[in-house]
Formats: structure tokens, sequence, C-alpha cells
């Protein structure tokens, strides 16, 4: 049988042998990106001068001047071994996209390799190939790819990648890049304006950081290509739980196995070659579950860079054996997978806005930034819901293992005393708010930090960052991000506006009034307690905090005046590209559910029906046997079969509902109406099928079963 052929395969993998004492960090460290120091050896001194100060201050770039860059883009290149280049992008299927060129051009009819300015600058794919949402259809299918000058140009797979904008031929932006790109814009100089309430002659530049922490599932690859629901649909549609799954607490933090270790040993190795930053790595809570996370960066570069790392772990998974699984919710009954998104503000001199210090001016200044934060967050809390909103994400939250999807803010007791009581507070004593008490004989000093961390929190502060965990892992974060900036852009100009309305009092007092007003309209978004409670469902519908959990529904508030408002006021999207994402995140939604569907009505007809059929055959021949002997039916197989006939019964039935209701959903013009009905109707019934098929696995015979099990996929290693 295929399953065990696979087993046998999956059970002979060996760890690969990297050669982990011959790398040398310091000269490794962003070989394969093309950064200041790199380019300065391939431009003249003039050109090189005049080139920085285009990418420093992100001015626009002459055709002359590219001409020149592109030839020593060209030149790196092909010293560093690349043969084609490509204009790397970000469309709207939360993935990258590139199309590679070879050099290859004719100069007098000889076959020369060149990389013009113009083909730097700008590309042409065919936008209507894309997910656009109806902003670009079949027979208008000219779109353009620009340079983003933020990123670096890097080599990846010996290709040279040119990090790009994607918008359509009319202008609107179809990709996840530029949005984020110019929210980024618009956080930096309302920030600036911000921080001159507390020095007018502040002019340092704004840096928005993020770093993320990326987890995964590692299945062997034998036994991924035996599970047809994991290859079409990145999850399990059936699976009877194992008798261990993750109750004993001893897969996090633990020993990570050798041919994990062998994996993620050249994942860092070639992510550090690409200029990223991956710093941690160890076991998550489910079996076969893993994480890697990195340092802060510039946030348009990190979300590059987190969207290579995912690309990263599927390709180096491979070479080792494993398939890397970034679907939120693979496994029913362990915990899924979410990408943390740790969001900061720094200045230009390294200094982190959202770290706690105990000057005054300066812990006036983040005191009411945090305000800010929270304010944004609960003004946009369902805007922001709707960005973290999928088919597959919708499987994880809510459950006792990721954050619920009921938004709130995590502070911690600290933090939420001072700012319920900031107009009273003793600045010239502020230490005093932070002190505890150290019990360890052995230890002069605990540094303890200013906030306790929560895990069960969807957006925590935890000291420097707010922590954003409900993003789910398959994920390209932009989205999410670029609402968030968006929405503290929007508080910091409400903060400034709010704070001049207390002029005639002096400045101390004015802030605190205007601390005290925001906090006092936000705070409802705040629970520092245990967000999986049932306690907590209850409290957030007493505050008016949306607990929807149908996507579909959720999704609404993409498109809601509030929103529409917010996006059009910054000029980051026009109603129609708000629209389009909507559209395009509806379609998604249908479409996944529909292959889910389709997958597990073959997995039923071609796999599962014939194994059980073949068991039913066994038992009744034991049973004939046995009456033609003892003249008596044995009771455990008799029973056995009743239970097959009556998890079968239930299966034809639900099958021939869900395919009903299939048919009337498919028939529907309308966009909304059709997600809602399969949401509604087909979803729940999909779960429902899945509990008699999972008993029919534990109820059938081991050696006929043709799935690879979930003890197999989460423990061999």
């Amino acid at each position: 049988m295929l399953r065990f052929y696979l087993l046998k395969k999956a059970l002979n993998n060996k760890p690969l042998k990297i050669e982990e004492n011959n790398f040398d960090l310091g000269k490794e460290f962003g070989k394969h990106v093309l950064d200041f120091e790199k380019i300065k050896n391939y431009l003249p001194e003039n050109v090189y001068h005049e080139y920085k100060q285009v990418v420093e201050k992100y001015l626009p770039i002459s055709k002359d001047l590219a001409d020149v860059v592109a030839q020593a883009m060209k030149k790196w290149a092909k010293d560093n071994g690349a043969t084609h280049y490509t204009h790397w992008f970000h469309p709207l299927n939360e993935i990258s996209a590139e199309k590679h060129d070879s050099f290859l051009e004719f100069y007098d009819k000889k076959p020369i390799e060149t990389l013009k300015g113009e083909k730097l600058i700008q590309q042409e794919p065919d936008a209507s190939s894309f997910p656009t949402g109806g902003l670009r259809t079949t027979f208008e299918a000219r779109g353009y790819t620009v340079w983003d000058l933020s990123t670096p140009v890097f080599i990846y797979e010996k290709v040279l990648c040119i990090p790009t904008f994607f918008i359509s031929y009319s202008g609107e932006s179809i990709d996840n890049k530029l949005p984020l790109f110019k929210s980024v814009q618009i956080l930096k100089e309302n920030c600036k304006e911000f921080l001159q309430i507390f020095n007018k002659n502040f002019n340092e530049e704004i840096i928005n950081t993020f770093g993320w922490e990326q987890e995964y599932f590692l299945v062997d690859r034998y036994l991924y290509e035996g599970r047809p629901d994991l290859i079409m649909t990145g999850r399990t549609l059936v699976g009877h739980r194992p008798a261990k799954g993750q109750q004993l607490e001893d897969h996090y933090l633990g020993s990570i196995p050798p041919r994990v270790k062998s994996f993620m040993t050249e994942l860092e190795y070639e992510a550090w070659r690409l200029g990223i930053p991956v710093k941690t790595r160890h076991n998550e809570v489910a079996p076969n579950q893993y994480e890697c996370a990195s340092l802060y960066e510039d946030i348009n570069i990190a979300v590059a860079h987190n969207i290579l790392i995912m690309e990263l772990i599927q390709r180096i998974g491979y070479k080792h054996n494993f398939k890397v699984l970034l679907h939120e919710k693979p496994f029913e009954g362990v915990n899924g997978s979410g990408k943390h998104c740790n969001w900061s503000l720094m200045t230009s001199n390294g200094e982190n806005l959202l770290k706690l210090t105990y000057n005054k001016n300066k812990f006036l200044r983040f005191i009411s930034l945090l305000s800010i934060i929270i304010s944004a967050v609960y003004e946009y809390s369902n805007l922001l819901k709707s960005s973290i909103c999928s088919l597959s994400n919708e499987y994880r939250l809510g459950g006792y293992e990721a954050p619920p999807n009921i938004l709130s803010i995590y502070l911690g007791q600290n933090l939420t005393n001072i700012l319920e009581n900031i107009e009273s507070i003793n600045l010239d004593n502020l230490k005093n708010n932070f002190s505890s008490k150290n019990n360890l004989k052995n230890l002069n000093v605990i540094l303890k930090d200013e906030t306790d961390r929560n895990r069960t929190s969807p957006i925590a502060f935890t000291g420097s960052r707010f922590e954003i965990r409900a993003v789910g892992s398959s994920f390209n974060p932009s989205f999410t991000l670029t609402i968030f900036n968006l929405a503290v852009a929007k508080q910091l100009k409400e903060f400034i506006t709010e704070f001049s309305k207390y002029k005639n009092l002096n400045f101390e007092k004015a802030i605190l009034k205007t601390i005290n007003s925001f906090y006092n309209q936000s705070k409802l978004i705040i629970y520092n307690g245990n967000g999986y409670s049932n306690e907590w469902k209850q409290e957030a519908i007493k505050r008016n905090l949306c607990t929807e959990t149908n996507t579909v529904k959720i999704l609404k508030y993409l498109v809601s005046d509030k929103s529409i408002s917010l996006f059009t006021s910054f000029n980051v999207f026009t109603f129609n590209e708000i629209k389009a994402r909507y559209d395009v995140k509806l379609e998604y939604y249908i479409r996944k559910l529909l292959i889910e569907y389709r997958v597990l009505r073959n997995m039923i007809d071609n796999h599962i029906l014939p194994a059980v059929l073949k068991h039913k055959k066994l038992l009744l021949t034991i049973i004939n046997t046995y009456k033609k002997i003892y003249n008596s039916i044995p009771k455990l197989e008799h029973t056995q079969l009743e239970l097959i006939e009556t998890n079968l019964n239930k299966i034809y039935e639900l099958k021939n509902k869900i395919a009903e209701e299939v048919d009337k959903a498919e028939k529907i013009a309308d966009i909304e109406e059709k997600a809602l009905i399969l949401s509604e109707n087909v979803k729940p019934m999909l779960t429902h099928i899945r509990e008699y098929i999972d008993n029919l696995e534990y109820l059938v015979d081991d050696k006929l079963w043709p799935l690879p099990k979930y003890r197999e996929l989460l423990f061999i290693r």
C-alpha cells in the first residue's frame, strides 16, 4: 500500500550534513544584497554620491543615472553568479511574483549582456492575470512594475531581484507593497509633528520598525505526498486525533531534532546571505511546529524579508525532504500557526519612542504615544479585524491556542493604572510606579519589564513595541501594517488637535488632559485578563466590541464609510482600490472553500470508501465464518459493522446536503451572497462530515487505511 511505502521512505530520511564551523557570519551576512558599500565599487565616485542621495531622500531618478546604475547592478550580479534579472513584486495573493529575463540584448546584430536603465525602472507584466478585484479585466491586461528604491536589490537563486511596486495601466495600486510604503511616509510626517509638541526643534527622521515571528509546521515530504488534502488545500480535511498531541507540553522549546536542526541551520545561512537578520529558532507548542524570528528593521525591508523567508523555508525544506506548512490550521486538535508582528517607532539616532523612561518629558511623550495607539486600535478595531480575516485564519482564531477573534489590547496593570490616574500622577517620582520587590537572595537586581506578556491578547504592548498576534502565518503582513500605520497617523493628528484646545493651561497639564481624554474615549479596548475565557466574551459584548466570527461578515468593515474615509483622506487607497481588495478577499474565500469541498469529496470517493468497503468485507467474512462454525454472530465484529454503517449513512447524508448547498451557491451571481451561503451552510457541514470520517479511520484496520495518519505526520521528524 502507498501509505506504508511512503512511511518506509520517511523513516529512512537522515539529517543532511551542514558545515556549521566554516560559516563566517561577518563575511557572509548580506553577501547577496547590493548595498551602498558594494555598489560603490561599480560606480564613478560622483555618480555614486548622486545615486546615494536619490535613494536616501527618495528623489526621482533620471534616465541617465538609471542607465549607469543598471550597468553597475548587472556587473555586480554577473560577478556573483546571476544569469537573469526580474522585477520582484507583491500582488494581492499573499505571495511574491517574478518574471525572469536574461541580460541578452543585441548590439550591431551581436549578442551582448546588458541591463538598460528603462528596464531597471519599469517593466510590464500581465496585470489581468493577478487578483485585482475587477480593476483589470482579461481584455485590459497591461500593468506596470515600478522600481522601489527603498528596498535593496538582491540575488536569489542566481536571479537579480529588483523590488518593485505593481500598478495598473490606469494607475491603481494592485499590490501590497505600495500602500504600505505610502502609509509609512504618512505616519512619519504625523509622528514628527506630534514630537514637535515636546521639542519644537525636533527634526530627526522617524523609522517605522517591524520584527516578525514566523510559525510553521514541518512534515515529512513523502508523507505529505500521500495526503491529497495537504497538497491541494494546505491543511488536513480529515484525520483522527492521535492519543498524544501536545498535552504533555514536551515540544515547546524542547531539543531541536537533528534533521530539523540541519534544515534550520541551512535556512539561517541562506537568510543571512540575503541580509535577513534571523535571530531566533525554536520548537513551537504543537508537535512538528517551529518558529523563526528576526531582529527589527525598517518596516518596508522587514516585510520583504518576511516574504523571502516564507519562500526560503519552502525551498530549503524540500531539499531536506520536509514540506513546510504555512496554513494557519493544518491539523485539527493541535495549535495553529500565526505571524506575530512586532511594531514600533524609532528616531534616526536610535531612540525607541515606545521605550519607557523616567525622564519627565520623555515619559509624557511615551504615555501620550501609548494613548494614541490605544485610541487608534479602538477607533479602527473592526477595520483591523477585517485585515486579519481569511478562511484559513478563521479555522485558527478563537480557539484556546491563538488570540481570540475579539480585538483587544493588553497593557499590563502598571501602565493601565497610570493611564487611569494620569492627571494625578506624581511626575517628579515616576520610578515608584514601576518598583518591584526582589525576593531572590542570590540575585541583587532583577530588571523587571514595565509590563508582563499576555499570550491570549491579539494586540499586546510587550515593552518597546506592540505585538500584533492575530495575523495568520501565511499572510503577507503588509495590509494589516498599512491599516495600523494609518490608524495611528489619524490619531496623531487628532491628538495634536485635542492638545491645542488646552493652550490656556501650562504644558504638563495640557498634555495630561489630552492623554486623559484620549484614554477615556478608548479604554474599552483594553483587557488585561484571559482572552480565552467565556467571561471576556460576555464582557466584550457589554463593551460593544465586535464579537463576530464569520469572515464574510467581518470583511464588510473594509468598505464601511469610516474605513473608506481613513483610506481616502490620506490618499492611500481610492474607493475603487479598497473595494477591489474587498472583492479579492471574498473571491479567495469562495474559491478556497470550494476547493476544500471538491478535495474532500474526491478523498471520500477515491480513498476512504474503498478502504471502508474492504474492511466491511473482512468483517463480513469473519462473521460468516463464525456463523458456520459456531452458529452465532461474534458480538465485537457485529458491533463494529453497525458503527461503520451508522457513520457511512451520516457521510452519505451530509455529502448530498453539501452538494445541494454548493450547487445553490454556484448559481448565485452576487459575490457577497455566494460567500455568505458557503460560509454559513457549507463550511459547518464540512467540519461535521469529518467527524464521521475520523470515526471510520478509528474503526478501519490500520493496514487498510490509505492516508498517512496524524501520528505519522506529527511525530516523524
